[in-house]
């Protein structure tokens, strides 16, 4: 009897099945392959799919080893079994009492909100394992798939700046700065009428420095003294005037955004 299969269009991962984990040097296969199958993706906002594609074995591994080394990164992959979904890593935010957050996703895997898990995952991680104050998210305003999904994932926006420096091909030089704060501030903010943004960095969320609350000099050296930025790209409703997502209508994720 021969056995015949459909594959049905759309079908989201089982979210049960990937996992979060450090990449290693036994990953180097499979991170290569999935930067070479990804560079037309990648490099539209990262400067590592303009370059690492076009290395020769050699260099790349090099450069793998180099990179896992390097104390200022620390790298994840998403996996599915041995196979590689994507990457993230942590590196250094405007403050020492955040963390950011870049990443990317294998190109055959774009569009099955595996961007979304990863974020999710990450931004967790940074809280409950590490304590962190705030994760970020360093976006070109001309980013909108992960503008979008920095938004559905509870980041704002804090501040922009433009450089000269940019990543991509299709870089503007102006970035955003997303940030998501840890939920703690958000509590302790209320407690104490605070705006959450002023707790950042702030002595006074250790236990044994909640009184520094009630230091006004330590309050107003920690205060966020910028106005917070606001997008001036989007409609009435949240949605982005020159740009709409392609997703799929049946997926439920996508109902509010």
């Amino acid at each position: 009897m021969i056995l015949s299969a459909t594959i049905r269009e759309n079908v989201y991962p089982n979210i049960g099945q990937l996992k979060l984990r450090h990449l290693t040097v036994n990953d180097f296969t499979e991170f290569r392959l999935s930067v070479l199958q990804s560079k037309e993706s990648i490099s539209t906002f990262l400067d590592m799919g303009i370059v690492l594609p076009y290395l020769n074995l050699i260099d790349f591994m090099n450069h793998y080893s180099a990179m896992l080394k390097d104390d200022n990164y620390e790298h994840f992959g998403v996996f599915h079994g041995y196979k590689m979904l994507g990457y993230a890593c942590y590196c250094k935010a405007f403050d020492p009492s955040g963390i950011q957050i870049v990443y990317w996703v294998r190109e055959a895997y774009l569009k099955q909100n595996i961007g979304t898990w990863l974020i999710g995952n990450m931004k967790s991680k940074a809280w409950v394992e590490r304590d962190y104050h705030f994760s970020q998210l360093a976006i070109d305003k001309a980013n909108y798939a992960s503008r979008r999904i920095a938004k559905k994932m509870g980041f704002e926006p804090l501040y922009a700046m433009s450089t000269l420096n940019g990543q991509g091909t299709m870089r503007t030089g102006t970035y955003i700065i997303y940030v998501s704060l840890n939920p703690s501030l958000h509590l302790k903010a209320a407690a104490w009428e605070k705006r959450a943004i002023d707790l950042l960095g702030h002595p006074c969320m250790m236990d044994k420095f909640h009184h520094l609350i009630h230091d006004e000099i330590v309050n107003e050296h920690f205060r966020w003294k910028s106005p917070i930025y606001k997008e001036d790209d989007l409609n009435e409703d949240g949605t982005f005037k020159d740009w709409s997502p392609n997703v799929d209508v049946n997926d439920p994720s996508n109902i509010l955004f």
